[in-house]
């Protein structure tokens, strides 16, 4: 049931979007073919976008969800002066987003980060098989120093897109592995970034602690954040997050969806886009 709301929504999403009739159709069937895909097709390639690209993947839940957030509602949309805009997919997972980076701005440059082994090596393969070009991929999680992190993953579902620093999440099923670290600021090195996706389960106020301090905040044109409350009782730093992009000149706009009561978590990751 819950799905079939998603599809609905989505479809509403799709309608409104100012792309031709035939454009509406072909991505209304795409739609409806992976959203009604049984489970034993889990782990095969669907095909995503006006591109018809291929995608692997491992968990089909999390797989839907990336979907219909990224090609659906295109919760990634931005506009760009540029032919080919400087991105980083900070949390590419199996690079969804990194597709549809490719499906505005195809002659874009993008940087993309998992930390993830086994969901590195299907990103890997997904950039490989629909032959992706200017795209860089490193196995790193993303923090404000150089080293290694426990990440939490969950040991029955391999590729849940909460996988991250925050432990807690899975119950029994989590995991704990070790994941090499490394501080987003030495990558950009002066590069002046048009836009910057941040999806990090845990690990984006310390991301942005470093580009901050490092100076290279003021280098990123547009940015999307989804800012991940902690579990138990942890304090949130969501006006830190906010105050970083305050205090280099961002102007910025913070959503998140209303759900139904009995759906709602005690906490509720919020977007935050921010742009000059």
């Amino acid at each position: 049931m819950l799905k079939f709301g998603r599809v609905i929504h989505d479809a509403s999403f799709v309608l409104l979007d100012p792309c031709s009739a035939a454009e509406k159709l072909k991505t209304l069937s795409q739609l409806t073919r992976i959203a009604l895909a049984p489970d034993f097709l889990r782990g095969r390639a669907a095909v995503v976008g006006r591109n018809k690209f291929r995608v692997h993947y491992q968990d089909q839940l999390s797989f839907w969800q990336a979907y219909h957030e990224i090609f659906m509602r295109q919760v990634y949309f931005f506009n760009s002066d540029k032919d080919a805009p400087v991105i980083f997919d900070c949390g590419a997972n199996v690079g969804l987003a990194t597709l549809y980076f490719k499906t505005m701005y195809p002659l874009s440059t993008i940087e993309a980060f998992e930390p993830d082994p086994l969901t590195f090596r299907i990103l890997k393969e997904n950039v490989e098989q629909n032959a992706l070009e200017g795209v860089g991929l490193h196995q790193y999680a993303l923090w404000d120093s150089e080293g290694e992190l426990d990440f939490y993953v969950d040991k029955g579902s391999p590729g849940q897109l909460s996988m991250g620093v925050l432990p807690g999440r899975f119950g029994k099923r989590e995991s704990r592995i070790t994941v090499p670290a490394t501080r987003l600021s030495r990558f950009l090195d002066g590069k002046v970034v048009d836009f910057l996706k941040i999806d990090v389960e845990g690990s984006e106020e310390r991301l942005l602690c470093d580009l901050a301090s490092a100076g290279s905040l003021e280098r990123v044109r547009q940015l999307a954040v989804e800012y991940h409350h902690p579990p138990g009782r942890e304090s949130s730093h969501l006006s830190r997050v906010l105050g970083m992009l305050e205090r280099v000149g961002f102007d910025y706009e913070v959503y998140a969806d209303l759900r139904p009561r009995g759906l709602r978590d005690h906490l509720h990751d919020v977007l935050i886009y921010a742009r000059r």
